[in-house]
């Protein structure tokens, strides 16, 4: 990820960095200590820290188990939407 220091990081180049952040040890994400363009360059640390919320927010949604729900009064289609969306 060798670039001029004026040059945005790419997508692809920052889901890297997210998945290299990930494999450290310290818990606490920080983005300028992740790489040192995104303590200079504040579209791409905003990129950064919100590709790092999206996928917080889908590791909790992932995390969430189904509810089950009593299904002896609900209508067939109620039931098929429920189980539809709560299935992963």
């Amino acid at each position: 990820m060798e670039r001029s220091p004026s040059e945005h990081i790419g997508t692809a180049d920052l889901a890297k960095l997210l998945e290299k952040s990930r494999q450290r040890a310290d818990s606490v994400l920080d983005a300028p200590d992740v790489h040192p363009h995104l303590a200079l360059c504040p579209t791409c640390r905003e990129q950064f820290e919100e590709l790092a919320l999206l996928e917080r927010q889908l590791d909790r949604q992932l995390s969430l188990k189904p509810v089950e729900l009593p299904t002896s009064n609900m209508p067939a289609a109620v039931i098929i939407v429920v189980r539809c969306c709560a299935e992963p």
